[in-house]
């Protein structure tokens, strides 16, 4: 089969702001967690960049990630607990956010270039293009790297809050992607690198090939990845593409 589409996600496939995610997350937790155990008498353990953010937080969106970190770690913030001043969720993200934002302010953005040489390809033979990411950040960086005009449609997280759906690993950010171009699920193929996004892609019923930039492909093929490759410049785009 050959597509007509294809949906890229943002982190870790067009950009290597993953690197930037995963520091502004030890960051934060670390902060939280540091300052946690002064006041609880609890040991301090620090966020750890490869395996917690790749089984807790990697792709997912922003408030849903620190849930699901907090959780393994036994923390909920909903109750009462020996801290003063409990801190709550939208805090923690908040935080994050405005260390992320800091952090490409003052270092800018990465690009994966085999990826945007695949985009530029694509784009010149009328393939459809599409953007689907967890992240609010995401048409800033699409901006700041002058990617915007190549995709017909980006659906980010900005998108999931004001459409009130629920991130990954549900199927409704890639399904909302494509959604008025005309194409089916069965014409598009997702490009996803977390194991939250091939979830999401594969639920939503589309070909999806897994991209392994954290020695991860056993997860991304067990997340239900069709096939997983280590680079897109693996890819070929004439046996794939119509």
């Amino acid at each position: 089969m050959k597509f007509k589409g294809a949906v890229f996600d943002l982190d870790g496939v067009i950009s290597k702001t993953e690197k930037v995610h995963a520091r502004a997350w030890k960051e934060m937790f670390d902060s939280f967690l540091n300052e946690r155990s002064k006041t609880n008498g609890e040991d301090f353990i620090p966020f750890d960049k490869h395996s917690d953010y790749l089984n807790y937080v990697d792709g997912k969106p922003r408030l849903e990630g620190i849930r699901s970190f907090l959780q393994s770690r036994e923390i909920n913030l909903t109750k009462q607990d020996d801290q003063n001043d409990l801190i709550d969720i939208e805090e923690l993200g908040g935080i994050k956010d405005d260390i992320f934002k800091k952090i490409l302010h003052e270092e800018g953005v990465d690009l994966y270039e085999t990826t945007i040489d695949l985009i530029h390809d694509l784009h010149k033979r009328g393939i459809k293009l599409f953007v689907a990411s967890s992240s609010k950040n995401c048409r800033r960086v699409l901006k700041s790297s002058d990617l915007m005009n190549y995709f017909l449609n980006i659906f980010d997280g900005t998108d999931l809050d004001r459409k009130q759906i629920p991130g990954k690993p549900h199927p409704g950010l890639f399904l909302n992607a494509i959604e008025g171009s005309y194409l089916q699920v069965s014409d598009c193929v997702v490009f996803e690198d977390s194991v939250a996004g091939v979830k999401s892609a594969k639920g939503g019923g589309f070909f999806t090939i897994g991209v392994d930039r954290s020695n991860n492909t056993e997860s991304l093929i067990n997340a239900g990845a069709d096939i997983v490759v280590t680079d897109l410049v693996e890819i070929d785009s004439n046996s794939i593409f119509l």
